[in-house]
Formats: C-alpha cells, sequence, structure tokens
C-alpha cells in the first residue's frame, strides 16, 4: 500500500503561541493508528500513514477516492480538545495540518470540524461564479495592486448574515483554496498554473472591492459558487504550500488593463477563458510550462 505523511501543527489561539507537549492520536474509523507528542515549536515528527495509490489522482475518475481520510485528536493540559475529522493523505505527499487549542477556561470541553472532500473528487467545477452578478453599482477600484497581509473571508454566501467572518493571512488562504480545490500529487508546473489563476482571481476581488462595495464587510465568501472553496481548518499540502511561497506576488492581466484577472477556473472544459484544471494537469505531464499552459488553456 502507498504512503503519505502528515505533520500536526499544534498552536494556542495563534501562530505565536506554539503548544509543546500536546498529545496528538491519529485515527482512523475509530481504531488509533498511534499517539504522538509536539515539540517546542508545537509540530510532531513526520507520521507516515497508508492511503490509496497515486494513480487514482492522476487522471479524473470518480470510483477510487483518490487520498485516503483520518482523524486528528489533540489535547494538551488546560486546554480544550479538538478534533478534526477527514484530514486528507495523498501519496508521497506530506500533508500539513494545524489545530487550534483554546483554554478550558473559555468553557467549551470539546470542538470538532470536519474537512469536506477535495472538490475535484465531489465531482464539483470549481468557480462556478454563480453569484457574479452586476447589480447596478460600480465596483470601487483601487488606485494599485496590492498584496495584503490578510484578507477577510465570508464562510458561507454573501446573503448569509449569520455566517463567520475570519481574518486569514493572504498566502494561508491562497494555499487553503489550492488544496481545496486541485490535487497535490499534480506536476509542479500545473499546481503553479492553478495557483496563480487563483491568486489573480482572489487580487481581482480586492482590487475591485467587489464585496464591499455593496455593503458587505468581508473581502471574498468561501464557497466556490460565488468565489472560490476555502475549507475552515482545511488540511495544506507541502507540495501546494511551497509553490504558493514561491509565485505568491504573481498574477495574470489581460492586454495593457492593469487589474488582475478575475481568473476562471472549471475542472474540465473547452470554454474560452476558463483554465481546464484536468487540462492542465495533462499539459504539466506533458513537460509543458506554467507559461505554455497559460497561453493554451486560457
Amino acid at each position: 500500500m502507498a504512503k503519505g505523511k502528515l505533520i500536526v501543527k499544534v498552536y494556542n489561539g495563534s501562530i505565536a503561541n506554539p503548544v509543546e507537549g500536546a498529545e496528538v492520536r491519529v485515527l482512523k474509523d475509530g481504531i488509533e493508528y498511534g499517539r504522538y507528542m509536539t515539540n517546542v515549536d508545537g509540530i510532531t515528527e513526520e507520521i507516515s500513514l497508508d492511503t490509496v495509490d497515486k494513480m487514482y489522482s492522476e487522471e479524473e475518475q470518480y470510483n477510487v477516492r483518490p487520498y485516503e481520510t483520518y482523524d486528528v485528536v489533540v489535547s494538551a493540559i488546560g486546554m480544550n480538545e479538538n478534533t478534526i475529522e477527514g484530514v486528507q493523505i495523498f501519496a508521497g505527499v506530506t500533508s500539513l495540518q494545524e489545530v487550534y487549542l483554546t483554554s478550558i477556561d473559555e468553557g467549551v470541553s470539546k470542538e470538532k470540524s470536519i474537512i469536506p472532500p477535495n472538490s475535484l473528487w465531489e465531482g464539483v467545477s470549481a468557480n462556478n461564479l454563480e453569484g457574479d452578478y452586476d447589480n447596478g453599482i460600480a465596483p470601487i477600484v483601487l488606485k494599485k495592486v496590492v498584496i495584503p497581509s490578510t484578507i477577510v473571508v465570508h464562510d458561507g454566501i454573501p446573503s448569509n448574515s449569520n455566517a463567520a467572518n475570519y481574518t486569514v493571512g493572504f498566502t494561508d488562504y491562497i494555499k487553503n483554496v489550492a488544496s481545496s480545490e486541485i490535487y497535490s500529487t499534480w506536476p509542479y508546473e500545473t499546481i503553479k498554473a492553478n495557483v496563480i489563476a487563483i491568486i489573480s482571481f482572489t487580487l481581482n476581488r480586492i482590487y475591485t472591492e467587489w464585496y464591499r462595495s455593496r455593503g458587505y464587510d468581508f473581502t471574498i465568501t468561501s464557497t466556490s459558487s460565488y468565489d472560490q472553496k476555502y475549507t475552515r481548518n482545511g488540511t495544506i499540502f507541502d507540495s501546494i504550500s511551497k509553490v504558493v511561497d514561491e509565485v505568491f506576488t504573481s498574477y495574470i492581466r489581460s492586454g495593457v488593463r492593469v487589474e488582475p484577472l478575475l481568473a476562471h477556473y472549471k475542472s474540465k472544459t473547452n470554454e474560452p477563458g476558463y483554465l481546464s484544471q484536468w487540462g492542465s494537469k495533462d499539459l504539466g505531464d506533458k513537460g509543458y510550462d506554467v507559461k505554455n499552459i497559460k497561453i493554451l488553456l486560457w
């Protein structure tokens, strides 16, 4: 059976406060696979876990899920237990799972998050943009393109005023979206092409003040029917994280226009102006670099 790796990072409230000596239990279907302790930086050792063969993520198919899932349960003295269900493990890839603990003084004994399936496995075309509406309000346009340190993500559709808003680091957001919408086993240039598309879409929302010009108090939503899929507490993959750290200031422009392109993309499409995610995978397999993938698919 194929193997993937998992590293769990445990923090008290924020990454500025790592939790040393936290106990991390890894389970599948209620069966415990092992117990691990965090070091002074709040990080476990690399944990090797069984998963399915890489070939299942190499082509579009819906018979065998191309990754395995595990549950991670984290506890520490004086803090509430936190469970992350559905942590995804791909063959040959290191999964990075951040877990945030809160003090028992906050009155919650246990917390739990459930990571939904990857968009490609669900068969959901990313970036549907059903909500890319024009209600007659001209968007505010910033004077220049800015790479922000943080953005505010609305965890629901725009009209859901009960959905939470989360302030998220810009690169953390890009890593999360890419990890939710493509497979981490794909070729480097393919991952890069998709990441740059995600960055461009995000920067367009920022540059045009798309939601704030309509009276909302957030930058972007977490749903692909309006924007891009963001998974709260989602697993980040090392192969994707490294690409984002390399290209997070890169984006797509159209001709002489200044603003970042609202880069539309879907799982598999021949529509002009859309990046085909599976099409970019095929070109990456053939050795095309990100520039040629962009030229051939946009």
